[in-house]
């Protein structure tokens, strides 16, 4: 029962652009599948197929293997397209564009551009996103 229920969450993530899912979002269709377990604990007991990330009340589940040092390792057009509108998001937010330009934040909007991290998007949106007013997350 467990294999299939590992099977399925793997099947799961694989058809998501990102490789990523929150495990809530996941654990709607347990009833459908016939799956018993709990999808928090199949994601903890699995450390080598999936990574559970716990930051903040969220819990988002990772495929490990489509991951590289944090990094998609095969991105596709609407995950790049995703990336993108976010830089060009964070270019305006601190006036990239108007000439008032702070090193500091050009700074780490290169190293945002050279990465194209998962991981510095949901940095990205934690922290900057909020001193600039554009979303609460």
């Amino acid at each position: 029962m467990e294999k299939r229920a590992v099977g399925f969450v793997h099947e799961v993530l694989s058809l998501t652009v990102e490789k990523m899912v929150e495990v809530e979002k996941i654990s709607h269709f347990r009833n459908w599948f016939g799956i018993d377990l709990n999808v928090k604990d199949l994601f903890l007991d699995h450390p080598g197929m999936f990574y559970l990330s716990t930051k903040g009340k969220r819990h988002t589940g990772f495929l490990r293997e489509a991951y590289e040092r944090g990094c998609l390792i095969e991105s596709n057009l609407v995950y790049e397209a995703r990336r993108k509108l976010l830089d060009l998001v964070l270019l305006s937010c601190h006036g990239l564009g108007r000439g008032d330009i702070n090193p500091i934040v050009l700074t780490r909007v290169k190293k945002m551009k050279w990465k194209r991290c998962i991981m510095i998007e949901a940095y990205c949106r934690l922290k900057l996103f909020t001193h600039c007013g554009i979303a609460k997350l």
